[in-house]
């Protein structure tokens, strides 16, 4: 089975790895405009995670055991607006966000942004395809960017549904590159109060 390698790290490159993407995988590119996104962004204090025009996170979202980490791990640290709420995984060396996973690592699910992989400038859709969906444009500044949805769309759950179930079956969750053996976080989330050293 042949694969895509695409290297990434943090701002200062204490933290770096790999994306491995098998050919046969399916993967979302998407942006979201969500307030949630854009205030962890606000919080960070880092140009690095560089939103688009109208304040949208771009993301691709694929499977954990995907996603290795070679070196940083130490510097790993989750953030969450609310107690059974996404985490949010960025490194203290530089404050860059580095993905967002749901809260347990039994689900097959990561969500990359983009700033963090090394790519030559245009290359985004040659690597993960078109974007295929923009979301909570109603966050969005100025609002109404073209070809987006106000909220989350329900006939997408058609394309994540399937996706979970898939991932579920073949055990993509594991390994997982934020949670141990024991499903425990590499990093305990900080909830609602994101402490960061300035950049």
């Amino acid at each position: 089975m042949s694969e895509k390698s695409i290297e990434f790290s943090c701002r200062c490159s204490s933290f770096s790895g790999r994306l491995h993407i098998p050919d046969n995988q399916i993967g979302f590119h998407v942006i979201c405009y969500c307030c949630d996104c854009q205030k962890f962004n606000r919080k960070l204090e880092s140009s690095f995670n560089k939103l688009d025009e109208h304040g949208g996170t771009v993301l691709y979202q694929t499977r954990p055991s995907f996603y290795k980490i070679d070196s940083g791990q130490e510097f790993v640290r989750c953030y969450s607006h609310q107690p059974n709420g996404l985490h949010r995984w960025y490194t203290a060396c530089c404050n860059s966000h580095i993905a967002n996973t749901m809260g347990k690592s039994s689900i097959p699910f990561i969500g990359i942004p983009l700033t963090i992989f090394k790519l030559k400038e245009g290359k985004a859709e040659e690597n993960f395809g078109k974007i295929g969906l923009k979301a909570f444009a109603k966050y969005a500044e100025p609002k109404n960017p073209i070809g987006a949805h106000q909220t989350f769309p329900k006939s997408y759950m058609f394309k994540i549904i399937p996706f979970m179930i898939m991932g579920m079956i073949k055990g993509l969750a594991k390994p997982h590159p934020f949670y141990k053996k024991d499903g425990s976080a590499l990093a305990e989330p900080s909830v609602g109060n994101l402490s960061i050293t300035p950049t």
